[in-house]
């Protein structure tokens, strides 16, 4: 199911009492028209668990390599690995409330990326929130 196409989601309208969604919106560039979808395929009651990147060097290198003339032309999927969100504070959980969820918790978190060579890089890091 595409949770961003909002008339195929009305057929399911109110059906569900869970969602998990999990590592998922990073690629979907309408994160808010995802998240009121899911609303609207809940039962009243029903629980949302929602965890996503917001940022990740691997969308950035993504980007730039797309774009780039020598290897734009190799792009044949116009949707990009990790697309960027919003890293206001408090963002994400303003537009759930907004939209009816209750949230009960919601929380931010960088995650350092392990290298195999044990190489630390503090630039690299993939920013989650709820």
């Amino acid at each position: 199911m595409d949770i961003t196409n909002s008339s195929i989601v009305e057929e399911y309208r109110n059906l569900l009492d869970k969602i998990v969604c999990r590592n998922t919106l990073q690629q979907i560039v309408n994160k808010e028209l995802a998240f009121q979808n899911m609303y609207y395929l809940l039962k009243r009651g029903g629980h949302a668990g929602i965890i996503f990147c917001l940022a990740n060097p691997v969308g950035s290198w993504q980007l730039k390599i797309s774009s780039s003339e020598n290897w734009g032309q190799y792009r044949k999927n116009g949707t990009p690995l990790f697309t960027p969100a919003n890293l206001e504070d408090n963002y994400y959980k303003n537009v759930l409330e907004d939209i009816g969820f209750r949230v009960v918790r919601c929380e931010r978190s960088d995650v350092q990326l392990q290298f195999l060579n044990d190489e630390r890089k503090p630039s690299n890091r993939i920013v989650s929130n709820c």
